[in-house]
């Protein structure tokens, strides 16, 4: 009918132009002309119906061979059939597999993933390193406390033998200054009393001699543990320092491979490191699917091909209907209704060129005129009459 509703828009067109009405075209138009035009939207109808009858018939031979294949499915031995859905099963799988993997999210983040892809060969060298350097860490700050807690022991020891040396001096100057004050005590009363003061004399030089033999030994000893806690102070200093620049290479080293790797411990690193691999096995495993699909896929075509199946690539995406019966019914139920459909379809067709084609040879019996005229258009349109 595509004629008429050209038509009906041309009229359509020009009654918005105000170009011309219905009504005036009925009292003004030429019978003939009408006729002729008509005739020609005809045969543009003939061709038009032509070209939809062959792309409907190339239609419904395939999805009469859809239907067929399917037949030939359906009535496969147990065994060959068993091979086919075990190979739909396979492309199944992995193809969900791949979905999954494109749907997952990543428990690390891109710029981890490609930071720990570029340094992967070192990684697993350098989380030996990092571990024992954090171990050797915990115990160089041990180290570091009980040294410092030494120097400081050792320091309070030096100032504690220190003030005792200044007691001594303090005490001889004490026993000097008592003495000098004894002996003229002692002078003054025996020039006043003539008293005999020789053993108070001798007392006293006894306890100058006993203060003096008490701070020399004395003074003796804090000599001696001064010197033991200087040389022990020295060597808890030395000792730390080294520590200490032990300390600073073993914090830069791991600074550095925290830097490296973005992270703040070994454990950290140790737990990208499992995800990374996890994620790289399945990225792995993501590409070798593909081939795997591509090898079943062609089996699975190879062996529909060997029973006679004429479109065997397309049940590479129909997988679910070769596993499901119910599956297969829907499916087939579809096509059988596309194929009645397009029967109908066909038949519409036919019969609207059929229709033009009689209206054609009937402006064609009345005069000789309208035979030359039609013939001529016939060859111009491409049509052949066989009639």
């Amino acid at each position: 009918m595509g004629f008429w509703k050209r038509k009906s828009k041309e009229k359509t067109k020009e009654q918005k132009n105000g170009t011309v009405s219905i009504a005036e075209e009925l009292t003004t138009a030429d019978y003939t002309v009408l006729k002729k035009e008509f005739i020609e939207e005809s045969c543009d109808q003939v061709v038009e119906s032509t070209l939809q009858a062959q792309e409907l018939k190339a239609e419904f031979q395939a999805v009469t061979s859809y239907i067929s294949d399917i037949q030939k499915i359906e009535g496969m031995d147990r065994e060959d059939r068993e091979l086919v859905n075990d190979l739909a099963r396979k492309i199944l799988t992995l193809s969900k597999d791949r979905e999954r993997y494109k749907k997952g999210v990543r428990k690390i983040k891109d710029i981890q993933y490609q930071n720990l892809a570029k340094f992967e060969e070192s990684i697993p060298s350098d989380l030996k390193k990092m571990s024992s350097w954090e171990s050797y860490s915990s115990v160089i700050q041990n180290d570091l406390k009980y040294l410092e807690s030494e120097k400081t022991a050792l320091l309070h020891q030096k100032e504690d033998v220190e003030a005792n040396q200044k007691t001594l001096s303090t005490i001889g100057i004490t026993t000097s200054v008592l003495s000098v004050l004894l002996f003229m005590v002692f002078l003054w009363i025996n020039i006043k009393t003539k008293a005999n003061m020789q053993l108070p004399f001798m007392l006293t030089v006894a306890m100058d001699a006993a203060a003096a033999a008490y701070i020399f030994l004395r003074s003796k000893e804090n000599k001696r543990e001064t010197a033991e806690a200087e040389k022990k102070l020295n060597r808890a200093i030395l000792l730390l320092n080294k520590v200490k620049i032990k300390y600073i290479n073993n914090t830069n080293a791991l600074d550095y491979c925290y830097a490296k790797y973005m992270v703040d411990s070994q454990e950290k690193l140790s737990f990208l490191w499992q995800q990374y691999k996890k994620e790289r096995e399945d990225e792995n495993q993501y590409k070798l699917s593909k081939d795997q699909m591509e090898y079943y896929s062609k089996e699975l075509t190879s062996h529909l091909k060997e029973e006679m199946v004429s479109d065997s690539k397309i049940w590479a995406y129909q997988l679910e209907a070769l596993l499901d019966k119910a599956e297969m019914d829907k499916v087939s139920e579809a096509l059988f209704e596309r194929r009645q459909k397009l029967k109908e379809r066909i038949e519409q067709n036919n019969r609207l060129k059929e229709k033009c084609i009689e209206e054609i040879e009937k402006f064609t019996r009345e005069n000789d005129e309208n035979k030359v005229y039609v013939a001529e258009l016939l060859k111009k349109k491409g049509i052949a009459l066989d009639r």
